[in-house]
């Protein structure tokens, strides 16, 4: 898998220019939502149970928009990320359109294969160049097979699994692997 985009230029090239601190745990709260050429990323966020909820509400409180996609939308969870500020949409392929870069935060292998390869999933509608970060506890092969399926479409997918449990999520101070 490249991280190159198909204009040849690096595709993550725009976190160069993003505020984080200067070591592998990136901090949420470091990090802005506008890069230093003032343009602001777009995000999706699929996935906002127990680890989901509180990282998406850090990216809200750092400036990022973001599009959500949850499959209980009415449960308080939910509700709270909206309060912030979110998107709710009713498709993971919703959150896909017009964001450069996705997180999922899934329980298992199946909801993210689901999120990702279903009718109504990411790779339906995510635009050649775009990141999809898999930060959910899932086996190399899953991530593997949602990577085999994204790269001809000119999608990168990431293996990004997190370590520092809820109250990591909500105080911002997760380790990113």
């Amino acid at each position: 898998m490249s991280l190159r985009s198909r204009e040849g230029g690096h595709r993550l090239e725009r976190l160069k220019n993003i505020k984080y601190e200067n070591n592998i745990t990136i901090q949420v709260s470091h990090i802005s939502a506008v890069t230093g050429s003032g343009y602001l990323l777009k995000i999706g966020f699929v996935g906002l149970g127990t680890m989901g909820a509180p990282m998406a509400i850090n990216l809200l409180k750092a400036g990022f928009g973001l599009k959500v996609f949850d499959i209980e939308p009415g449960s308080d969870r939910v509700k709270r990320v909206v309060e912030h500020g979110a998107k709710l949409t009713e498709k993971p392929r919703d959150v896909a359109k017009g964001s450069e870069f996705i997180l999922l935060s899934l329980p298992n292998a199946s909801a993210s294969e689901q999120a990702m390869l279903g009718e109504e999933g990411i790779l339906q509608a995510t635009s050649p160049g775009s990141v999809v970060i898999e930060l959910s506890t899932v086996s190399p092969s899953t991530v593997r097979k949602i990577a085999n399926s994204a790269e001809p479409l000119g999608i990168d997918i990431l293996d990004a699994p997190v370590s520092g449990g809820k109250s990591g999520a909500e105080s911002a101070t997760l380790t990113i692997m």
